[in-house]
């Protein structure tokens, strides 16, 4: 196998190629520096996309945190309405019995206070 090798190298049609600096495998066209841009292309090619994919992902994280944010602070709001609910219903029967003529404003007035006051006692504790 060896010899085959030797000969090939050696025969008539490779020999001029060889023998005068030929450019080997790559045909007639030496490459120089240029075998580095293929690897060079996909390097950039995946820092693009790493850095594509993070400010994606960045930015649906902020999103996400915002739109938690904005859901506490409606729960928060629902629960405050809801505390505040058998107050709002107490007053608004008060008010109609008031509307109906069923109170006197005196009445109307002082039992406005005493709701209020005894929501106020059951906020702070």
């Amino acid at each position: 196998m060896h010899t085959a090798i030797t000969t090939a190298l050696t025969s008539t049609h490779t020999a001029p190629l060889l023998a005068d600096g030929g450019a080997g495998p790559w045909g007639a066209h030496p490459v120089g520096p240029f075998f580095l841009l293929a690897p060079l292309f996909w390097l950039v090619v995946l820092v693009v996309a790493i850095v594509l994919l993070t400010r994606g992902r960045r930015r649906w994280s902020a999103e996400r945190r915002e739109e938690r944010e904005q859901h506490r602070v409606e729960e928060r709001a629902r629960r405050a309405d809801e505390a505040l609910a058998p107050l709002r219903r107490a007053e608004l029967t008060l008010a109609e019995r008031f509307a109906r003529g069923d109170l006197e404003e005196a009445e109307y007035r002082q039992r406005l206070e005493v709701l209020r006051a005894s929501a106020a006692l059951t906020e702070r504790s």
